[in-house]
């Protein structure tokens, strides 16, 4: 029986771009990325994933089965993994991992819209101090995934802030691996 997913490579490198188009299972895909990053090590391992809105950080968590760090709530990447909007970044996932990045997970669903947000948002204080949180994520999780149909320059762009961000503390820059997926063909 078809179910209308892409067909994805077993493994994950460790810094991964999808540019796949919606309904290529992306979240499914998701699913088994962090089945197989936590199967080493998984009560230390931490999976973080952000998405740009409230809305579909709750979807997420739900269709993920991880906790949703809603607005005023107490749970943290302290509290174990996390599914958070853009804006609860800072306060749900505010340590980078520099220190034992190998144990962490980043996922970005969405990365195109929330990295265009940072573009428009760069003037004030809040959102500096947002794109940096997400920058030293970016730069030393131990492994990154960045999802987007739409995936494009504000996403290059990330990337290569995040690689800036590794060459100034003597890492090497990330090679990212970009996975695309052709439109959808319909047959009649």
């Amino acid at each position: 029986m078809a179910t209308g997913w892409a067909i994805w490579p077993d493994d994950v490198t460790e810094a991964e771009i999808w540019k796949t188009r919606t309904g290529t299972g992306k979240t499914h895909r998701f699913k088994s990325v962090i089945k197989q990053f936590k199967k080493t090590d998984r009560w230390k391992r931490k999976v973080v994933v952000v998405s740009p809105t409230v809305a579909l950080a709750a979807s997420l968590a739900a269709r993920l089965n991880l906790p949703h760090a809603k607005a005023g709530g107490n749970h943290t990447l302290l509290s174990g993994d996390v599914v958070t909007c853009l804006a609860g970044m800072s306060r749900t996932a505010p340590a980078a991992p520099i220190f034992h990045a190998a144990d962490y997970m980043i996922i970005l669903d969405e990365v195109e819209n929330m990295a265009q947000q940072f573009l428009s948002m760069l003037k004030g204080h809040k959102g500096r101090e947002i794109l940096n949180h997400l920058l030293q994520w970016v730069a030393f999780a131990g492994q990154v995934v960045l999802a987007d149909a739409h995936a494009g320059r504000a996403t290059l762009w990330l990337c290569e802030k995040a690689n800036e961000m590794r060459k100034a503390s003597g890492l090497a820059p990330r090679e990212w691996n970009v996975l695309l997926s052709i439109p959808h063909r319909f047959d009649l």
